[in-house]
């Protein structure tokens, strides 16, 4: 009976095993993570199994099938020199084409953020959208709740929505604030106190803030004390976000209200409705952030809308735009950017993130300058990084020395040790944690917004990025990058067999970190 026994479970760990096989074969997902579960069901078939269906893999159910990718509003495109030739390989991936005439401003310090976030909010009119993985009970959450809810009771149209998982800690009273005012506060895929780990993936990790379909705040920061605040300390996280008046905000928008259909579960909207609910983008078209009007698709002149909504110049947007020296300097710019509002997720073209980049690195003739809180790229991302450093292109990756995700900070070490002996600069941020999400690209694009450069925001959340296509950004977010280096460490990080043992470990595993 026992040998019986032992081949019955021999033959139900074979079925599981192929059955499990069958599914990675078909899975989008990179070879790493998917050793890594082979493992798991070969040690112990049953129990390897079971978690195999629960955590792993891009499962997409069919309520995250029926979203489909997000209609945008269309915009006039211009004829421009795309080097990279993203603005193409986005369309044909099924993007929306990178709208001209915004007004985008770098907040890179937690202050700034503070200040555009309220004026932001202050701003609104019309309506207001908030979409945030992360809010807690702190007093930068009490003070955006009791915002929103004045503007609530103002008349705005008011809607809030967090992450089921990133804002599990937050009580559903300060919801309650937004909802007694008369606006609507939702959660995204909520999770009780058991589930919560088994619904890790598709979590949406997306940070944005919409005023009346013309202004966004959008980045990497939660919106959280901890990140934004007037009042900044050394446990205050580094991060980057954006400020943009312009056609893109119109855009971003557009992301949100799928999101916001989705929660609510509402997919009968049509082509026609979702045309009628986006305000119409070419009112939003200034020559440049320097004129002091904008052309209407009428013919009309409209004046350039700053951040906190009065009219006027874009005086506050275009500091920075003379430069000395470098490429930029003699590259002609009007004080617009051309910005591509990139969703990744169910709801965005499958890959569409690491394909862009990919291409962007390949394509590089001078610089590739990465900056990452986790770095956990797809074999094909490592490959073509390493292909760029034996081309002599100067590859720079940055990360926190001890983010808050330590399984994370043990997968990166193989990744940059190998890219260190490629040529790369690894670069340690000492201070704290660096929690900004950017790629600058030789003088030709930056992407900015909420993706790591790793294989769960490549291939599992929901997020977004910005393509931004301006000398003076990419000039500004190139000097932020190397008054960071000040506080880097660049020697590669002590080996030992510990820290080899639980890097590998953690690696097997990187795509679902």
């Amino acid at each position: 009976m026992v040998y019986v026994g032992w081949y019955v479970g021999s033959v139900i760990g074979a079925l599981l095993m192929l059955v499990a096989m069958t599914a990675m074969r078909h899975d989008e997902r990179k070879h790493v993570g998917r050793f890594g579960w082979i493992v798991v069901i070969l040690v112990c078939p049953p129990v390897g199994f079971l978690l195999y269906l629960i955590f792993a893999g891009r499962k997409i159910s069919a309520e995250h099938e029926l979203r489909g990718i997000v209609k945008m509003p269309p915009c006039p495109s211009v004829e421009v020199h795309d080097q990279c030739g993203l603005s193409n390989i986005g369309i044909r991936r099924g993007l929306a084409s990178a709208t001209p005439g915004n007004c985008v401003k770098l907040l890179a310090k937690p202050e700034e953020m503070y200040q555009h976030l309220f004026e932001l909010i202050d701003s609104a009119t019309e309506s207001l959208y908030v979409l945030s993985f992360i809010m807690a009970d702190d007093d930068l959450g009490h003070k955006i709740m009791d915002k929103l809810a004045a503007k609530a009771r103002a008349g705005v149209d008011v809607k809030l929505l967090v992450d089921g998982v990133g804002a599990f800690l937050m009580p559903d009273e300060m919801l309650d604030t937004v909802r007694d005012a008369g606006g609507e506060a939702m959660t995204f895929k909520p999770v009780s106190r058991l589930s919560r780990f088994a619904y890790l993936n598709f979590r949406n990790h997306r940070k944005l803030v919409i005023a009346d379909g013309k202004r966004a705040f959008v980045g990497g920061a939660n919106l959280v004390q901890y990140e934004i605040t007037d009042q900044p300390d050394e446990d205050t996280w580094v991060d980057l976000c954006v400020a943009i008046t312009g056609p893109a905000a119109c855009q971003v928008e557009a992301v949100f209200r799928s999101d916001w259909r989705f929660v609510n579960r509402d997919h009968s909207l049509d082509e026609a409705d979702l045309q009628k609910e986006i305000p119409c983008c070419g009112v939003f078209q200034p020559k440049s952030c320097d004129s002091k009007q904008t052309e209407s698709s009428d013919g009309n002149t409209e004046p350039c809308e700053r951040i906190d909504g009065k009219s006027g110049d874009c005086d506050s947007q275009k500091d920075g735009s003379e430069h000395q020296g470098g490429s930029t300097a003699n590259a002609e710019h009007d004080g617009a950017s051309r910005v591509q509002v990139i969703p990744i997720g169910a709801d965005g073209p499958g890959e569409v993130m690491e394909d862009l980049l990919i291409t962007a690195i390949q394509r590089a003739t001078k610089r590739v300058w990465i900056v990452t809180p986790y770095f956990i790229p797809s074999s094909i991302a490592m490959r073509s990084l390493e292909m760029a450093c034996r081309r002599e292109i100067d590859v720079r990756i940055m990360f926190p020395n001890v983010s808050d995700m330590m399984p994370a900070d043990y997968a990166r070490f193989e990744y940059s040790r190998d890219l260190h002996e490629a040529g790369a600069r690894v670069l340690r941020y000492r201070d704290g944690v660096v929690h900004t999400k950017a790629v600058l690209v030789d003088d030709e694009v930056a992407f900015i917004g909420s993706a790591n450069f790793d294989m769960r925001s490549f291939f599992l959340n929901y997020e977004m990025m910005l393509a931004i296509h301006d000398p003076r950004v990419l000039h500004e977010l190139g000097d932020w990058y190397t008054a960071m280096e000040a506080q880097c460490d660049d020697r590669q990080e002590p080996d030992s067999l510990r820290r080899r043992f639980f890097s590998t470990a953690a690696r097997i595993f990187g795509s679902e970190l």
